[in-house]
């Protein structure tokens, strides 16, 4: 079968093909494909029929198809269908009916009394085909074989035909092709070797191997099934043996042959035995001089290492000594032991080479030493220098011109100045090189500290200006803090910066105290407007409030000790803890007006309190009594007296900030800190 002209398909598949004979009522018993080539379009399939009529009727069927095309699924399929010949059809026939007038003047084996059955599966039969693999343990037949008792199948199958001499089971000749008859098509090429075999069978009499190939052999068509495995079909081939496989000179001659490869086996083995203890004294002797060999490359490894050479007869040495060391033999040792005499005379080479190249050096180290110190002074502790300069200048150009910076100023670029002339090159004799070095590092350390003197110097005064700024943005200026200032602005500046430091931390507790009382100045000025929108129950204690406010900021103002800050702090927390509290319990708040009135009781002459049936007010003024206000009357007076006080408030804050309006021009018009620039420490 192959696809026809117009067909979609590129190929016919073998269950599309027993689809398509089942559709044309083609019974068969058993199919197969034969196509070997998985890249040709064409299918070949052989069919299997055990009667004459389903044989007639698929080849009529098949033959009788037009221009023989079959429709499949709307697809055209070419289709031929013809007999199988087989060759050994004609063995049988070929057989004289009786037995040759010599038949019994010939030795067996040597006359026509032996066939070949070929492709036999061996888990049919029970034979054991594991000695195949292995020729020297398949001993020569016999007439007591194993096969020829009447419980074995091979022999219950031929004795059906005749009286048996002698059955030999061999491997398959290569020339055979069996199939396993499976519905794939798959050969069995590949394990024909041990799932099959070829089967010799020596018949007593001539009739018994003619009663076998007429029957194993008749039409050619003959196959072997078996009752657990229905879909395996194996094809009988089968033909009279023509090379005296069982006649006794061949026998013997297979005999002796396999005696003689039995002999070179046990050679072999022999000279493997002498070779493996060879071997392993060679091993023995090669594993005793491992360690020493080991120490003498070590050794030379580290004369490498110690001359700073990297050797390539040294790494070859070394691989030499690791396959040594993994499969020890005297012959590796030999290649290790003159690989390590290559090792040794490079090393001397290298030594020599060593010497001369130190001689070199040392007749040109006092330039290279001078080069170096003078390259490093000048690249990298000068350059960092001046940087650090350049930026100091750059961070503190407001006071660098300060008459406490002048003179370590002058004498930072001074000192760098004599360092930079010192680290340049210049040619010196060898006895000099020592001196010359001497003087540079002095004159490098003279510019480090120089250069730190300046920018610490910087660093302080910019601290007091800091701290004069901070003096200046304050209302009030307690503890004598100008004075301390103005102190250090007229004395200090002569004396050592670690003594200027000293006076400025000293000053840090004052500035701090007097930092920390000007936050409680600003928070007392606030709490003036507070108390003037806060509205008491009694004027009484409006009064008080008002009171405590102004003794406040008395104390605030006339504070002389920073360790009473601390006790200021706390008074003002409180004044600020009273003021919220009369914030909310003004007239008219929510919670006041939902809080519920109170009983009064008023005693009586008798001393037995009575409760009031009504309250009436009593003026103060014109001594008349009316009765208590309405609500809205209260809340119409208490917007009145909140208007008066945040008009009062108001007033408040005016003359405050005219108060502090007056202190900062105050503070301007005092005179600044003369900077004398001709001034000398």
């Amino acid at each position: 079968m192959r696809p026809g002209k117009g067909s979609s398909k590129t190929k016919i598949s073998f269950w599309d093909a027993k689809k398509m004979l089942e559709k044309l009522g083609v019974q068969f018993d058993h199919a197969r494909t034969v196509t070997k080539s998985t890249q040709d379009t064409l299918l070949v399939v052989r069919l299997y029929f055990f009667t004459a009529h389903a044989f007639n009727n698929a080849y009529s069927v098949v033959s009788g198809q037009p221009n023989n095309t079959v429709f499949a699924q709307g697809n055209a399929v070419e289709i031929q269908i013809a007999t199988v010949v087989n060759d050994n059809a004609t063995v049988s026939s070929s057989l004289a009916v009786t037995a040759p007038p010599d038949f019994d003047q010939h030795m067996k084996g040597c006359r026509i009394d032996t066939i070949v059955v070929k492709g036999l599966p061996a888990k049919w039969f029970d034979v054991d085909t594991k000695s195949f693999l292995d020729d020297d343990d398949h001993p020569p037949p016999s007439i007591q074989s194993a096969y020829m008792h009447d419980q074995h199948a091979l022999f219950q199958l031929f004795s059906t035909f005749g009286a048996l001499s002698a059955i030999d089971v061999v491997p398959p000749s290569a020339t055979t092709s069996t199939t396993t008859g499976a519905d794939d098509g798959t050969t069995a090429s590949s394990t024909v070797s041990t799932s099959h075999f070829d089967a010799y069978v020596q018949f007593k009499t001539y009739d018994g191997v003619r009663a076998a190939l007429s029957t194993l052999c008749d039409g050619g068509s003959r196959v072997l099934c078996h009752t657990s495995h229905v879909k395996t079909f194996v094809p009988l081939v089968a033909h009279v043996d023509t090379t005296e496989y069982l006649s006794d000179a061949h026998i013997r001659q297979r005999r002796f042959a396999r005696e003689q490869r039995l002999h070179d086996q046990k050679a072999k083995a022999a000279a493997a035995i002498a070779a493996e203890r060879q071997a392993k004294a060679s091993m023995e002797q090669a594993t005793a001089l491992v360690g020493s060999l080991g120490d003498e490359l070590d050794k030379a490894a580290a004369d490498a290492i110690q001359l700073s050479s990297s050797l390539a007869e040294l790494k070859a040495a070394a691989a030499a000594y690791a396959a040594l060391k993994a499969a020890p033999t005297m012959e590796r040792v030999a290649i290790v032991r003159q690989a390590l005499d290559v090792v040794g005379t490079c090393l001397a080479k290298a030594v020599r080479d060593k010497e001369e190249h130190e001689a070199a050096i040392q007749r040109a180290a006092w330039t290279k030493q001078v080069n170096k110190a003078a390259a490093a002074a000048r690249d990298l502790k000068l350059a960092r220098l001046q940087k650090k300069l350049s930026a100091a200048k750059h961070s503190f150009a407001s006071i660098v011109g300060h008459v406490a910076v002048v003179a370590d100023m002058a004498a930072a670029d001074e000192a760098l100045a004599v360092a930079v002339q010192s680290a340049t090159t210049v040619l010196n004799n060898a006895e000099d090189v020592q001196t010359y070095l001497a003087k540079l590092d002095e004159d490098v350390d003279e510019a480090v500290h120089s250069v730190d003197a300046v920018v610490a110097r910087l660093e302080v005064v910019d601290r007091f200006y800091q701290v004069e700024r901070a003096v200046k943005s304050w209302s009030i200026a307690p503890f004598h803090v100008q004075s301390l200032l103005q102190t250090i602005e007229n004395e200090a500046w002569g004396d050592r910066t670690e003594d200027v430091a000293k006076r400025l931390d000293d000053l840090d507790e004052v500035v701090q105290a007097g930092g920390h009382l000007d936050k409680l100045v600003a928070r007392h000025v606030a709490l003036d407007e507070q108390i003037g929108n806060a509205t008491p129950r009694h004027e009484d204690g409006e009064n008080d409030l008002r009171q405590r406010h102004t003794d406040l900021g008395l104390l605030l103002h006339r504070v002389t000790d920073v360790r009473d800050v601390a006790g200021l702090q706390t008074q003002m927390d409180a004044l600020e803890a009273q003021v919220s509290a009369f914030l909310a319990d003004r007239y008219g708040d929510t919670s006041a007006l939902k809080k519920p009135r109170l009983l009064q009781y008023v005693a009586a002459s008798s001393g037995i309190p009575r409760l009031a049936s009504s309250v009436w007010i009593v003026d103060n003024d014109t001594g008349a009594v009316r009765p208590p206000k309405t609500h809205d009357e209260r809340l119409q007076q208490d917007m009145e007296a909140l208007r008066v006080q945040v008009v009062e408030s108001q007033r408040r804050e005016l003359a405050k900030e005219r108060q502090l309006r007056a202190l900062v021009l105050q503070s301007m018009k005092q005179p600044k800190p003369a900077m004398n620039d001709d001034a000398t420490s």
